[in-house]
C-alpha cells in the first residue's frame, strides 16, 4: 500500500501543479524564483506601465478584508511580465493592506497566494516553504504577528481532512493541510506549541488519518506532518533517525535503512509516547 502511495504521490504532484487552481501559464518549473534572504520590494521598477497602474489602483481601492491579487498567472497582464523578479513583484501585498488586515484575513490571503503550488516543485517541501517565506511579504508579516499562533491554530482545527483527501488531485483546498502544517512548524510558531499535548495530538491524529486513507493522500501531505512532528520531537530531546535527502533514504539509529512506512510508524509511535509523557507531567 505504501509503495502504491509513493506512486500516487508522484502523480499528485504533477497533477497538482498542472491543475486549473494553480495554472501558471508562462511560469515554468525551471523559472521558479529562488532567492536567498527575505525578498525586498522594488517599487515597481521596470514593470509595464499598465501593470503599475493596476497595482496602484488595487492599493488605493483596498479598505479591509482579504487582499485580492490584481495580476495573476493566466491573465493577459501576467504574460507581460518579463522576469522572475517581476512575477514576485506583482504578488507582494501593499503595505497599506498589510497594516489593515486582521491576522485571520492575512492567513487566507497567504493561502490564496497564486504561486503557492510551487512548493511541491522543490527537492523538499521545507526548502519550498523557505523560498515562499523569503519571496513573499505576506507570510513574512504573518510570522511576525503576535496573535499568529492562536489564529493559525484556529485555522488548522477548522480543516476538514476528509474533504481535503477527496479533492487532493484537483482542488486547491487539498493543499490547505500542507500549507497550515508548514506554518505551524516554523520556529516563530512552534516555540509556544512544542510541549502542548493537545496540539501534538491533533497533528498526530491527522497523520494517522492520512495514513488510513492512503489512496486519497500523497507524499507531500505526509511530509508536512513529518516536518512538524520531527521538530517537536527534537525540541523534546528525542533522537531522530537521520535522512539522506540525496538518495531519499532514512537511516535508523543503527544506521540501517528504514522504509518510508517504518519511518512514519516510528514517528507516530514516538509522538504518542511524547503526548503520554506530557499529559502525565501535568497530573
Amino acid at each position: 500500500m505504501m509503495h502504491r502511495n509513493k506512486i500516487l504521490g508522484i502523480i499528485a504532484c504533477v497533477l497538482f501543479l498542472a491543475s486549473p487552481a494553480f495554472a501558471q501559464d508562462a511560469t515554468k518549473i525551471s523559472e521558479i524564483p529562488i532567492i536567498s534572504g527575505e525578498y525586498k520590494m522594488n517599487n515597481n521598477k521596470g514593470l509595464n506601465p499598465e501593470i503599475v497602474k493596476i497595482l496602484s489602483n488595487a492599493e488605493k481601492k483596498y479598505t479591509q478584508g482579504i487582499y485580492n491579487y490584481p495580476v495573476t498567472p493566466g491573465t493577459e497582464m501576467w504574460k507581460k511580465l518579463t522576469s522572475q523578479e517581476q512575477m514576485l513583484q506583482v504578488l507582494q501585498i501593499p503595505k497599506k493592506a498589510l497594516s489593515k488586515m486582521t491576522t485571520d484575513e492575512l492567513i487566507t490571503t497567504c493561502f490564496q497566494y497564486p504561486l503557492l503550488g510551487n512548493l511541491t516543485a522543490f527537492n523538499t517541501l521545507e526548502s519550498g516553504f523557505d523560498n515562499y517565506i523569503f519571496t513573499f511579504n505576506g507570510v513574512a508579516e504573518l510570522l511576525r504577528r503576535p496573535d499568529a499562533v492562536d489564529e493559525i491554530l484556529k485555522y488548522y482545527k477548522q480543516i476538514d481532512l476528509a474533504d481535503t483527501g477527496k479533492t487532493m488531485f484537483y482542488e486547491k483546498n487539498s493543499f490547505k493541510i500542507v500549507f497550515t502544517e508548514m506554518l505551524l512548524g516554523q520556529d516563530e510558531i512552534l516555540d509556544s506549541l512544542a510541549k502542548n499535548s493537545e496540539f501534538i495530538s491533533t497533528v498526530t491524529t491527522n497523520l494517522n488519518q492520512k495514513l488510513s486513507d492512503a489512496e486519497n493522500f500523497a507524499s507531500f501531505h505526509y511530509n508536512s506532518s513529518i516536518f512538524v512532528l520531527r521538530k517537536i520531537l527534537e525540541r523534546n530531546s528525542y533522537l531522530i533517525p537521520s535522512k539522506d535527502l540525496t538518495n531519499r533514504t532514512i537511516k535508523s539509529f543503527e544506521e540501517k535503512e528504514m522504509s518510508y512506512s517504518d519511518y512514519l510508524d516510528w514517528l507516530v509511535a514516538m509522538s504518542e509516547n511524547l503526548i503520554e509523557k506530557l499529559e502525565d507531567s501535568h497530573e
